[in-house]
């Protein structure tokens, strides 16, 4: 396979970010929980409204690291059988136009496995994770890798 990465796998959010910036704008980012009721239509309606990109959270059964709000979102999109595989799924129907990005526990891109798991990412259309917690890595690194390494079309 090519080494070429299209605009909208790794580093699209990045350089989207840069180019506003440098024009003088501020950015909106704003976290949307993924698998609650209604979160794709808060999504585009986000994206629609000025969202330079859009943070989906994939919930977890333990979030300490996480305020009040979104562990209770959290906890009601786990209860209506949200899994990251489902709002993986969900994702990839969303052409919204705007970097994609997901936050995640570590223990879900461990329990993938590294590759697996940004892989999966990449075929949903997104382009960026945070993981907590932020001192492990390796798992970063490996997305950046894997996506490098291969070529990926939106």
């Amino acid at each position: 396979m090519s080494d070429i990465v299209t605009a909208r796998t790794f580093g699209w959010m990045e350089q989207s970010f840069r180019d506003k910036r440098a024009a003088g704008r501020k950015l909106l980012v704003p976290y949307i929980t993924g698998g609650l009721t209604g979160w794709e239509d808060a999504l585009r309606a986000a994206a629609a409204n000025g969202a330079d990109a859009v943070e989906i959270g994939l919930p977890f059964s333990d979030p300490v690291m996480d305020g009040p709000v979104i562990q209770l979102a959290s906890q009601r999109a786990l209860d209506g059988g949200a899994t990251p595989v489902s709002i993986l799924e969900q994702a990839r129907s969303l052409d919204v136009g705007i970097p994609l990005a997901v936050m995640c526990y570590y223990n879900t891109v461990h329990h993938a496995g590294h590759e697996r798991f940004a892989a999966s990412l990449v075929s949903a259309g997104i382009c960026a994770a945070e993981r907590r917690p932020t001192s492990l890595s390796r798992g970063l690194w490996h997305m950046e890798q894997y996506c490098t390494s291969r070529r990926f079309s939106p």
